[in-house]
C-alpha cells in the first residue's frame, strides 16, 4: 500500500504549465470540433463516435489541467488522427471522413507544435 501512496505522491511533483497563446486555443477548438463531429456518429452508433468524444475531451483535460505533458499527449493524438484517416481510406473509402480526420490531425500537430515551443521556452526561464 506505501508503493501506491508513493509512486501517486511521485506523479503529483511535476511541473503544471499555465498554457497559453494559440497552440492552447487551437487544442481546444479542436477538442471542442471532435465532440461536436462526433454526435451524428454517436446518433448512428459508429464506434468513432465515442472514440471522438474520449480523444476530445482527453486533450481538452491535458490542456486545462496545466500538465507538463500536454506537447506530448497532442503529438499522439495527431498521430493517432493521421493513421485513422489514412485507415478510413484504405478500409472505407471514407474520404469525407478521412478529410475531417486530416484536419483534425493536421491543426493539433500545430497546437502540439505551439504547446513544445511554450514548455522550451518556459524551462529555459
Amino acid at each position: 500500500m506505501q508503493d501506491i501512496a508513493r509512486n501517486v505522491s511521485a506523479m503529483n511533483t511535476g511541473k503544471a504549465y499555465q498554457w497559453t497563446g494559440l497552440g492552447r486555443w487551437l487544442a481546444f477548438a479542436t477538442a471542442a470540433a471532435m465532440m461536436l463531429f462526433s454526435i451524428p456518429l454517436i446518433v448512428t452508433n459508429v464506434a468513432a463516435g465515442g472514440w471522438n468524444v474520449f480523444l476530445g475531451l482527453l486533450l481538452f483535460g491535458v490542456i486545462a489541467s496545466g500538465n507538463r505533458h500536454a506537447p506530448m499527449v497532442a503529438y499522439v493524438l495527431s498521430i493517432l488522427l493521421a493513421l485513422r484517416a489514412v485507415i478510413a481510406v484504405l478500409l472505407e473509402a471514407d474520404f469525407i471522413g478521412a478529410a475531417i480526420e486530416g484536419i483534425f490531425c493536421a491543426v493539433t500537430a500545430v497546437a502540439a507544435s505551439q504547446l513544445d515551443h511554450q514548455k522550451a521556452a518556459a524551462d529555459r526561464t
